[in-house]
């Protein structure tokens, strides 16, 4: 079986939230390969630290800025915690 993706860790590292960056390739239908990076970011652990206000700087914010910044693909935010 030929596999169409690959992954590799880049980094990861911890400040005030965690943060993990890493490439992807994936074959897209043309058959070309195409290299994707992403960086996920968060309260990864029981550390008690509030990311909300990044968080909805990026969901909600960012989008009537016209400025900019890396794209967000997801912002989660547990309401509750």
């Amino acid at each position: 079986m030929k596999r169409s993706s690959r992954q590799s860790l880049i980094d990861n590292f911890t400040t005030t939230a965690s943060k993990v960056r890493f490439e992807t390739v994936v074959k897209k239908p043309d058959g070309h390969f195409q290299c994707r990076s992403y960086c996920i970011k968060g309260r990864l652990g029981d550390r008690p630290i509030d990311l909300s206000v990044e968080a909805r700087f990026y969901r909600d914010l960012v989008p009537t800025l016209g400025v900019r910044v890396p794209h967000c693909r997801y912002v989660g935010i547990d309401e509750g915690s």
